[in-house]
């Protein structure tokens, strides 16, 4: 019986090059760095559904932000995934592998549509869906005024 390979898929968003040394390690363990890799889109959420499923944001339709209130994102995302049968997500599992998505970043969680075997979502600071849902509250109550939003931000998290 020949052993199914393990596959990792690790994705670290908006890394800057210069402070990625330590790295090059991941090589010695089969890992493979691509220098002309490009975005699907201009931000989290396309991009990582563009990864798993291999479709252009066009394509799978999970790409709005403007307009679109966070509660209807979340919708509109996670019925995609479970309509593009959640990608090579979906795939590996049903050929039967364990499969996990850990990240600290909402927008790739099971809440949108990430389902795994296995899910984790690691708290950060302003990376939660509490905190995105305060942020809509704050840019509901204030527009885009960014300095009064960062002022009400930065006092919660300082609490």
């Amino acid at each position: 019986m020949m052993r199914r390979p393990n596959v990792v898929i690790l994705v670290i968003d908006t890394l800057r090059e210069d402070y990625s040394q330590g790295l090059e390690r991941l090589g010695d363990l089969g890992f493979v760095r691509y220098e002309n890799a490009i975005a699907a889109a201009p931000w989290t959420l396309p991009s990582h559904v563009s990864m798993i499923t291999g479709l252009y944001p066009s394509q799978h339709q999970i790409h709005e932000a403007y307009n679109v209130g966070l509660e209807e994102l979340v919708n509109i995302s996670r019925e995609g995934m479970q309509r593009l049968g959640y990608g090579v997500l979906g795939e590996l599992r049903d050929y039967g592998y364990e499969t996990y998505v850990i990240s600290a970043n909402p927008f790739v969680s099971q809440d949108f549509g990430f389902k795994a075997m296995n899910n984790m979502l690691i708290p950060g600071r302003l990376y939660s869906l509490f905190h995105f849902r305060l942020y809509n509250v704050l840019v509901h109550e204030y527009g885009r005024d960014s300095i009064r939003t960062f002022f009400w931000v930065s006092l919660i998290v300082i609490m």
